[in-house]
């Protein structure tokens, strides 16, 4: 991998700053970007990830969810995930498959999923 390649990878993270520190000095939620990094080395075209907005504070799985979009669209990287948080999903996919208790409860685009009676009942809740 060249040099402009990492460069371009740290970038995209918001990790440039920190290219010279070691991983064990950084705080977790730029742990977890870094782990998404070293995911894109190689440049794949599918990235899975399994609940990456697991740990992060709201601000951070705001900033993570950008980023997950950003390089799905700029790069044309497909993007699976398993997460949830659903302001996360919201933010990122573009379909979803919603499952509940090992079943498979909606799917559809995020305005469909957001909509469906079932999926705000096992996971939205309402304002009221």
């Amino acid at each position: 991998m060249k040099a402009a390649d990492v460069e371009e990878i740290l970038a995209a993270l918001n990790l440039t700053a920190l290219a010279d520190t070691y991983a064990a000095e950084i705080s977790y939620g730029e742990q977890r970007r870094l782990d998404l990094a070293l995911a894109l080395v190689g440049r794949p075209s599918v990235l899975l990830l399994d609940e990456p907005a697991a740990g992060l504070t709201l601000e951070e799985s705001l900033a993570l969810a950008a980023i997950l979009r950003d390089l799905a669209t700029r790069w044309g990287v497909t993007v699976l995930l398993v997460e949830h948080d659903m302001q996360v999903v919201f933010s990122v996919c573009d379909r979803i498959s919603v499952l509940h208790l090992g079943r498979a409860l909606a799917e559809g685009t995020v305005a469909e999923v957001r909509a469906d009676k079932r999926v705000i009942e096992a996971y939205l809740g309402s304002e009221a």
